[in-house]
């Protein structure tokens, strides 16, 4: 059972790695196909974390073996590689933010247009 937990989060570690050069690269649009990735594997982790901890409140003598040490010191560098990302996420988000309400305020303003004469079809001559 541990080492199945230890299987998704190395595979969850090598993708966080992928994220946090995308986000260092601001490739934002590679980021939506990634994170929908990561949601997917954290759903099949969860499942293991359940079974992980029922196994370490029965066995206490687990928590010592190499596999959760292992287990353990990738979930922590993960926990870390995500505080790093923050700032960085953070300043994406801002910049997003910011383009998204220039489009909102600039369709408010076309909605808002009306053009100054309408065509009748007569035709205009320059004498009276």
């Amino acid at each position: 059972m541990i080492g199945q937990a230890l299987d998704h989060y190395r595979v969850i570690d090598r993708l966080s790695v992928e994220i946090e050069q995308a986000v260092q690269n601001r490739s934002v649009d590679a980021l939506p196909a990634l994170c929908t990735h990561l949601d997917l594997l954290q759903e099949e982790a969860k499942t293991c974390d359940g079974k992980v901890l029922d196994l370490l409140r029965r066995r206490r003598d687990l928590k010592e073996c190499a596999e959760m040490t292992e287990l353990l010191a990738i979930m922590q560098r993960i926990e870390a590689r995500n505080q790093q990302m923050m700032p960085h996420i953070r300043s994406i988000m801002a910049v997003q933010r910011n383009e998204l309400h220039t489009l909102q305020m600039g369709n408010f303003v076309l909605q808002g247009y009306r053009p100054g004469s309408q065509q009748t079809g007569r035709r205009i001559s320059s004498s009276g």
